[in-house]
């Protein structure tokens, strides 16, 4: 689906949510057994989280968390590794 010509190059944080939304079965990115999903956006410093089946999309704003690029990278990096 993300790399289908209707959303190639297009994907961005509510076109992600949208496609988590979708089974995977149906060639989405919703997998049966996951209890998170979790969309990051480093550059604008912005994390999302998900509980699958049970919440709604909740943002998380990493700007105070990080004083600067390089530490925000490693922490995208390290957690999503």
């Amino acid at each position: 689906m993300a790399n289908s010509p209707e959303y190639k190059g297009k994907m961005d944080v509510e076109l992600m949510k949208k496609f988590l939304s979708v089974k995977w079965a149906d060639g989405g990115g919703m997998l049966p057994d996951n209890v998170y999903q979790v969309i990051a956006v480093p550059q604008d410093y912005e994390m999302w989280i998900h509980g699958q089946n049970y919440s709604g999309w909740e943002e998380v704003n990493l700007k105070p968390l990080f004083g600067n690029e390089r530490e925000i990278s490693f922490f995208v990096f390290y957690f999503f590794s």
